[in-house]
Formats: C-alpha cells, sequence, structure tokens
C-alpha cells in the first residue's frame, strides 16, 4: 500500500521503527509503517462546520506533519501530496477506519 502524501510503497506487514519515535511521540518498538490520521478541512461557510478527511501517512510523512491529535489542510498541501485533499476520503466514524488497509482503493 502507498503513502497518500510521498506515494512510498509499504508492506503492511513489515512493522518499522521510527526514526523520530521520542520527537513524535510514538513508540520505539516495531510499528506498522503506515497509519491514519484526520486532516480538518478549512472552515465550511455552506455548511458551518469543517470536514474531516483520512490520510494513510508513512513514518517519515508523519514526522513532516508534526501532527497534534488531527492535520489541517494547509499542513496537508503544504506537503505536496499525491493525493490531493480534495480526493481523500471523509472519515467515517462507523467503521474501522483508524485501519490503513481499508483505504487501498485511494491508492491503487
Amino acid at each position: 500500500m502507498k503513502c497518500f502524501a510521498c506515494g512510498v510503497e509499504k508492506d503492511l506487514n513489515v512493522l518499522e521503527v521510527s526514526r523520530w519515535a521520542n520527537e513524535d511521540n510514538l513508540t520505539d518498538e516495531p510499528i506498522p509503517p503506515l497509519h491514519v490520521i484526520e486532516c480538518q478541512s478549512e472552515w465550511q461557510s455552506d455548511t458551518g462546520q469543517h470536514i474531516f478527511k483520512a490520510v494513510v501517512v508513512c513514518l517519515e510523512c508523519h514526522h513532516k506533519l508534526e501532527p497534534d491529535m488531527w492535520i489541517c489542510e494547509d499542513s496537508w498541501k503544504r506537503l505536496n501530496p499525491v493525493i490531493p485533499f480534495d480526493k481523500l476520503p471523509v472519515t467515517n466514524l462507523e467503521k474501522d477506519w483508524w485501519n490503513p488497509e481499508n483505504f487501498k482503493k485511494y491508492v491503487e
């Protein structure tokens, strides 16, 4: 599966250790190479709310994004991602959306 930001191909079965584990508040144990973060849109004046979309990122792009609880649309755009904000899937909290495998169809 590919990172939505840089497009690097990762095998979800091969765990990795982040070079920035302490800095990014990640464990220094091996973890999956891709994970999902919520990305908040700019304020939508027509609906009076923000839209949250899902991004699947590798550990290197995670570090570049410096996420807190989520990231904002501008942070995403600064990465010049292979999947632009408008093409990202809207978050669906009713599904197991934290699993990167649920988003394979967006990078195939």
